[in-house]
């Protein structure tokens, strides 16, 4: 497991936690008493047991869903094949209002402003928002504006698109040189930057189900999202001829349609007035263009309904 993720994720805070991980169940494993010979035969029964394990342990569901990533990763299998506790959006507490008065004071302060009026308009990770230097603006193989990420989440290499109407204001923080855009004292604050990236997600959506509106626009804003998929897609980009094509349908239909909440998502939707049915097309292109998650649920539940 060691190997597998040194070569899968090369962030270094993102490979000390799957290491952590793999450390948890390889001590299930073996105080199990299973050998590495039946791990390999029968991965799919044995993560079920570590799941069964964990939930009878007391931890949460995300906690659960958090320990059991690596194994699903490691061994190929699909996550619905294992039966494990749902994830409830209602139990997200992350920016939800909750806590951090010291990060409420701070973010309406002078010395803070340039920071959080950027945050507002393109809304990545705290880490990411560190490494940025004066030649992170470039232009997306649709003729997009983006803030380049050139080390994200999990090591991933990201395109972060500014929408029309703040082109200006964001262009005036990149000079094309080496300097960092934020310096470390402003970087040192307690400030809930996620609320502000879930604020842009909201904003962001709000324009491409705008552009949405018609054919053509929906038509655009997909050939936008195969282009990016095509282009940076690991998965696509190293699958032989025959599965690419298979990944592609795959792709087009999250793409097309309409995404209906239900359940907890919404329920917790309707006590905060907030839309139960969402274009899909729109949810996809903030999942793509701007989260980097390229996911319709994560992007519903951790952003548009925060």
């Amino acid at each position: 497991m060691r190997q597998f993720i040194n070569q899968n994720y090369k962030n270094r805070p993102t490979k000390k936690g799957y290491k952590k991980r793999a450390e948890k169940f390889c001590r299930f494993v073996k105080d199990s008493g299973y050998t590495a010979n039946q791990v390999r035969k029968t991965p799919k029964e044995i993560i079920q047991q570590y799941a069964d394990s964990l939930l009878e342990s007391g931890l949460s569901a995300d906690t659960i869903h958090t320990y059991i990533s690596l194994p699903y990763a490691f061994f190929d299998i699909n996550m619905a094949e294992i039966n494990k506790p749902f994830r409830s959006a209602s139990r997200i507490t992350k920016s939800r209002g909750i806590g951090n008065s010291q990060g409420k004071r701070e973010r309406t302060q002078e010395k803070y402003s340039r920071l959080t009026e950027f945050q507002r308009r393109v809304g990545i990770r705290r880490t990411e928002l560190k490494k940025l230097t004066g030649k992170n603006l470039v232009t997306d193989e649709s003729g997009c504006l983006c803030v380049e990420v050139t080390r994200g989440k999990g090591g991933k290499y990201q395109l972060q698109r500014i929408l029309p109407q703040d082109i200006q204001f964001v262009s005036g923080y990149f000079d094309g040189s080496d300097n960092l855009v934020f310096t470390s004292r402003e970087m040192k604050n307690k400030i809930d930057l996620h609320s502000m990236r879930s604020a842009q997600a909201r904003r962001a959506y709000d324009y491409y189900a705008d552009i949405c509106r018609t054919k053509e626009g929906t038509g655009r804003l997909k050939q936008q999202m195969i282009d990016r998929f095509t282009a940076y897609n690991i998965k696509y980009l190293n699958a032989p001829p025959a599965r690419k094509n298979r990944l592609l349908a795959a792709f087009e239909k999250e793409i097309s349609g309409v995404y209906k909440l239900r359940k907890d998502t919404r329920q917790l939707a309707q006590e905060k007035n907030r839309p139960v049915v969402y274009n899909r097309t729109a949810v996809m292109a903030v999942s793509v263009f701007h989260l980097s998650h390229w996911r319709c649920d994560v992007t519903v539940s951790n952003y548009l309904l925060a």
